[in-house]
């Protein structure tokens, strides 16, 4: 895959480079280094495990982050996931907010044991607390006396009493808890659940925009607002206005918490595809302030339902090649109002696992498991028929084919010419992807790169750092290596390499997929899409 970046980028890019990217060398001491919002993370965020408000904001906590909505403004907040310390994995059974240390405590359990955290909102940074031998926290109350400069944990084993700068939790008796306090620590979707007046409306929240039902899990007041947040068990969030009794769902994230490929329209906004993985598989457009998400759905859109392998936007088209078809939306200006169409086998396709797009001159280029299909809306031209075809790029008018059985190379123009291909004979063998940086052809077979200048291959040259090579991605000054390790950066003018590991600057690998833009790189992950800003 070749990335769009203009030359004005190169100073940015080396600036992060230089600054996120460590040498392998260092990569023990780097961590230290990140800046708050260098990373960040998307991932599913659609089971609530807890909910709490301030002022302005309702923070949700789920097992892979902390979601974060400014209900006064309408916009959601970048979460908070494993870079800021974000107990990512575990179970969150209670959260709450402290107005006095401008805090969050939450409350994650493992199944045997739970521990409470604490985030810092002033700085975004999560503390770890104490360990507690209970299965679950079930509500975390504050003092409400600053005399009692404490919390009282009401857990499934008893109650326990933690001061607000203590690292301990003690064990307390009911009776020495303030009557307030327990009275508080009842959670609030029990309390309305037993309300008269509300359990005519209870059932309606659990609904989603699709009309499924999910549990409630959660819930939580605005201190000032007449809105009622509940959290749902795998539905997301829902508010609740308790004077119009209006109900209005608020989703961020994405459909599943795998992503298999990333790409940007002409407008700005990201596409991510699901990797097949999770119950729920499909699509999620993002605008690239990452302020609002559309998810699309398999089970609800004509959108793929096995792994998403590449996303390609072309003009105000959307094509994706997915394990199950090729994908077009047209015109994808507009999630709302987009068209959506499903190409297979009965279209022309040798086989409906697609797993690569190229567009030229002549028109779109479709790799599947089976072979080659030129791709012009009426007809489609076969090509390597039988052969498995697992990445292409463009080279000038040359279109580059990776395959089983080697590298390929087919001249194309406006009118295809006689469609000849030449073997361009690589020493691994079998390529998983090819492309094109610099003055270079560059190709993987999964454990080497090689590189043909002027018509000689070099290598096998091994990429340590990012491990079992997935994908390369190019740009004007820089070549990506991506794999299960990490991802590699080369500079294309020094040849100087760095990296990014995995799990210390990366949370999971393989990484799948990723975008470079002129502002960030997007890398695709089994844990969620993670986005590191560029910097000077």
């Amino acid at each position: 895959m070749v990335g769009v970046m203009n030359r004005s980028s190169r100073a940015i890019l080396s600036g992060v480079l230089a600054a996120v990217l460590a040498p392998a060398a260092a990569r023990a001491q780097f961590g230290a280094s990140w800046r708050a919002d260098d990373r960040v993370m998307l991932s599913d965020f659609g089971y609530i495990g807890a909910v709490a408000t301030d002022q302005r904001r309702v923070y949700a906590a789920t097992p892979n982050g902390l979601e974060i909505y400014d209900y006064t403004s309408g916009r959601w907040e970048l979460p908070s996931t494993f870079e800021d310390g974000y107990p990512a994995g575990e179970r969150p059974t209670a959260l709450a907010h402290d107005p006095l240390q401008s805090e969050l405590i939450l409350a994650t359990s493992n199944g045997l044991v739970s521990t409470i955290w604490r985030l810092r909102l002033i700085d975004g940074r999560w503390e770890r607390g104490p360990a507690l031998q209970t299965r679950a926290v079930l509500a975390i109350v504050p003092s409400s006396t600053l005399a009692d400069d404490a919390f009282y944990l009401n857990t499934m084993d008893g109650w326990m009493r933690l001061g607000r700068i203590g690292i301990f939790a003690d064990p307390v008796s009911p009776a020495q808890v303030p009557e307030d306090v327990r009275a508080r620590a009842v959670p609030l979707i029990q309390r309305i659940e037993r309300d008269p007046g509300f359990s005519a409306w209870e059932p309606h929240l659990g609904f989603d925009d699709h009309r499924r039902r999910w549990a409630l899990t959660s819930a939580a007041a605005e201190e000032y607002g007449s809105g009622l947040w509940v959290g749902r068990a795998g539905g997301n969030l829902v508010r609740f206005d308790t004077r119009s009794y209006s109900i209005e769902n608020h989703t961020f994230g994405l459909v599943s918490r795998g992503v298999g490929a990333i790409a940007q329209d002409g407008s700005g906004a990201l596409w991510f595809g699901s990797d097949g993985r999770g119950q729920r598989v499909g699509l999620t457009r993002v605008l690239a302030d990452l302020s609002s998400s559309k998810m699309l759905e398999s089970m609800f859109e004509r959108v793929p339902s096995r792994a998403v392998t590449q996303i390609l936007p072309i003009g105000d088209t959307l094509w994706v090649a997915a394990l199950d078809g090729l994908y077009r939306c047209a015109p994808c200006s507009d999630a709302d109002q987009s068209r959506w169409d499903r190409f297979g086998e009965t279209d022309g396709l040798p086989v409906s696992e697609v797993t690569g797009l190229a567009a030229t001159r002549a028109g779109l280029w479709v790799a599947t498991r089976r072979g080659l299909v030129r791709w012009s809306g009426d007809d489609a031209e076969p090509r390597f028929v039988g052969q498995r075809i697992n990445r292409l790029a463009v080279h000038a008018d040359t279109l580059l084919i990776a395959t089983d059985r080697g590298l390929w190379l087919m001249p194309v123009s406006d009118s295809i010419g006689d469609g000849s291909v030449a073997p361009a004979p690589v020493p691994g063998g079998r390529i998983v992807d090819v492309v094109v940086a610099g003055s270079d052809i560059v190709a993987t077979d999964g454990r080497s790169l090689y590189r043909r200048r002027n018509g000689t291959w070099t290598g096998p040259e091994r990429i340590e750092e990012a491990g079992r090579v997935t994908r390369l991605y190019a740009t004007p000054t820089h070549l990506w290596v991506a794999g299960d390790r990490g991802v590699a950066a080369q500079d294309l003018a020094t040849r100087a390499w760095q990296s990014l590991r995995v799990p210390g600057d990366v949370p999971e690998g393989p990484v799948i997929d990723l975008l470079v833009t002129d502002t960030h790189v997007w890398l695709a992950t089994p844990a969620g899409a993670l986005r590191i800003t560029l910097r000077r």
